[in-house]
């Protein structure tokens, strides 16, 4: 393993164990400030006992994604906890998948050829949408954003690693 792979997973790491405030948890995941205390408020999110890391922020930002598309945010956020491990290491890709009076499916893919295949089948499906979310890039922006002191209000980043 090269020195520079040890010190991107070091930083990685060390990033991780680090807790972080709501504001900056909002920021970096993409989510408006005062969108993410209304979920605290509601009940939709709970603040982690031991605070929140950079890892609650890696699978906010998937679950804020997939509500975006139209996935219900508790639903959403329940199949991001259940892929915990994938999103925050940033393995492989989490694909939405939608067809004509069918419900969305959402899957992982973690190897390159399923995920070429899954976009295959769904081009040749008339009226189909796959969005792809890049669990590497996703992880990369995190972990950016959470190094960054906290933009100003309503100044949200743009999602690079999801593809229509």
């Amino acid at each position: 393993m090269s020195l520079t792979v040890d010190i991107q997973r070091s930083l990685c790491y060390a990033a991780s164990m680090r807790t972080y405030s709501d504001a900056a948890i909002a920021s970096a995941a993409g989510v408006d400030y005062s969108t993410f205390r209304g979920w605290l408020h509601r009940g939709v999110l709970k603040r982690p006992r031991g605070g929140w890391t950079a890892e609650d922020a890696c699978v906010l930002r998937a679950a804020w994604i997939l509500a975006v598309l139209g996935t219900d945010l508790r639903a959403a956020i329940d199949i991001c906890a259940a892929r915990h491990q994938a999103i925050t290491g940033g393995r492989g890709w989490l694909v939405y998948l939608r067809e004509p009076g069918a419900e969305p499916a959402i899957m992982l893919l973690t190897r390159p050829e399923d995920l070429q295949a899954a976009m295959s089948y769904q081009s040749r499906a008339p009226g189909a949408g796959t969005v792809t979310i890049d669990l590497a890039r996703s992880r990369e922006v995190v972990l950016r954003a959470l190094r960054e002191p906290v933009r100003a209000a309503g100044a949200i980043e743009p999602q690079p690693e999801v593809r229509a």
